[in-house]
């Protein structure tokens, strides 16, 4: 369109300066000059057409696209490059530790050309070969428990035996501190439990026998001219005396004595006592 504007402004400028011409010319050409006169307006016109015909042309063309510069070929192969090696490191970071072989062959099925194919290899010849030695590791283990249980089995019994047949309470407790779940547990259980209520019927009975009353010295109670009775003289020879036959024959003698009831209460107290020590003989 610029170029039609400005050849339609040459050709305007061209057309008046020929007519300039012609009216400062000689007279000879006024005589024509009406004539000339509607040749150069149907010159105008036909230019007038050509211009607006050239000028609606162009403006019916469509305007070419500027191309764009393609990219450089060189920069995408390197970022595409160094994208790929950055998921290749994560993958391999996130694999590198483990213990499960899986992983290692899809790092090497995803990448069977990469940087750390070596690795992954040789890792996976050292899984293999602690996953063959397992079995053995594991029967040696299992030997080795089973030989330490037969030595604390041995060691329990030796204890036990040192302990089953004793009277002592203490014993058996530290048994069953040693092996609160052994094999004789309740056994020594049970055995502790006898000797503990054994024991406190014993106390019992010594608390019992340390309650009864002792005889007082009945020598202070002579009054100096006084003649004693009979019933004092026969309980003062009993005084110490730990004979129950004694102590019955001044019962039969004195029943209503003085000193009756002490006596019969000595007389229990040494009967009890002589019973106590029968049953602890039997037990």
């Amino acid at each position: 369109p610029q170029d039609a504007r400005e050849f339609g402004d040459r050709l305007h400028a061209a057309l008046l300066d020929s007519e300039v011409t012609r009216i400062t010319s000689s007279p000879d050409t006024r005589t024509s000059g009406s004539r000339k006169k509607k040749w150069m307006i149907g010159s105008l016109a036909a230019a007038a057409v050509v211009v607006a015909g050239v000028y609606y042309e162009s403006r019916s063309e469509p305007r070419p696209v500027p191309k764009q510069e393609p990219a450089a070929k060189s920069e995408a192969p390197a970022q595409d490059a160094a994208s790929e090696q950055a998921i290749e490191l994560a993958f391999w970071n996130s694999v590198k530790d483990s213990t499960e072989p899986q992983l290692y062959r899809e790092y090497l099925a995803a990448y069977p050309e990469g940087r750390f194919k070596s690795l992954a290899k040789a890792k996976l010849e050292i899984l293999a070969r602690n996953q063959a030695a397992k079995p053995e590791a594991t029967q040696t283990a299992a030997r080795a428990k089973a030989d330490n249980d037969a030595h604390e089995q041995e060691t329990e019994l030796t204890f036990w035996n040192s302990v089953k047949d004793s009277a002592e309470p203490q014993l058996y407790r530290d048994y069953l501190e040693k092996y609160p779940h052994g094999q004789f547990e309740s056994v020594a259980r049970a055995d502790l439990d006898i000797l503990t209520r054994k024991a406190q019927h014993r106390g019992a009975r010594a608390q019992r026998q340390d309650s009864i009353p002792e005889i007082p010295d009945l020598g202070d109670l002579g009054i100096p001219g006084v003649k004693m009775s009979a019933d004092f003289t026969d309980f003062v020879k009993l005084k110490d005396s730990e004979d129950p036959q004694a102590y019955r024959d001044y019962l039969a003698k004195h029943p209503h004595g003085h000193f009756a009831s002490l006596a019969r209460l000595k007389l229990a107290a040494i009967e009890n006592k002589l019973a106590n020590d029968a049953h602890s003989r039997n037990d």
